[in-house]
């Protein structure tokens, strides 16, 4: 079974600019077309693409305005964003990199940078994707481990424990997280020692 086709939301008003990214990318890519700010963030939700390319100057809501939306919300804030515009001041740029801009290209598009700009954002977010998998099956075994797992700071204070270390030492996560573990849960007479242990690994 073949991979299927990293998705893009090409976002501009300009009907003659639609048409031509998606005929330029539609044989590597899968895509989606908006002609506003407002119908990408709609067509974010249904479509969930894996890059966007975003006009600035746009009617209802203009590009930089899209993109800080699309960077302030947790479901879409790691999708690249590549802002697409004529302006080249260097005050253009600065607001694009504050509303969280990944990339820029400018207008007219010379086509073979667009690909290559396309291509090296998807490998940046397969990989990122990749990663927040993994994190989130390591979560998913942290609670239902058999063992007590604790995760302290350099300050020995206790940032996160499993669900099996509540029931063992008693307590809530919600009353365990700040509390120092070696003052709290170690006898007095290891304390120094695992305190010097702990020391020694991190130094190492």
């Amino acid at each position: 079974m073949s991979e299927p086709f990293p998705k893009i939301l090409v976002v501009d008003d300009e009907p003659w600019n639609l048409e031509l990214m998606e005929a330029y990318l539609s044989g590597d890519y899968e895509i989606a077309l908006a002609s506003d700010g407002v119908e990408a963030l709609e067509k974010v939700k249904d479509f969930d693409p894996d890059i966007i390319l975003l006009d600035v100057r746009m009617p209802k809501m203009d590009g930089y305005q899209t993109c800080e939306k699309l960077k302030n919300d947790e479901r879409t804030k790691f999708i690249p964003v590549v802002l697409v515009t004529a302006l080249s001041e260097k005050e253009d740029r600065i607001k694009g990199i504050a509303a969280g801009a990944d990339e820029f290209l400018s207008k007219p598009v010379d086509m073979l940078e667009l690909k290559t700009r396309v291509h090296s954002l998807l490998k940046i977010k397969q990989q990122h994707d990749t990663i927040r998998k993994e994190r989130d099956t390591a979560h998913k075994y942290f609670d239902v481990a058999g063992i007590m797992i604790v995760i302290i700071d350099n300050e020995h204070n206790i940032v996160n424990i499993n669900k099996k270390g509540g029931e063992i030492l008693g307590y809530s996560k919600e009353e365990l997280i700040g509390k120092n573990y070696y003052d709290n849960f170690v006898p007095v007479e290891e304390r120094e020692t695992l305190k010097a242990h702990y020391k020694k690994l991190q130094c190492q």
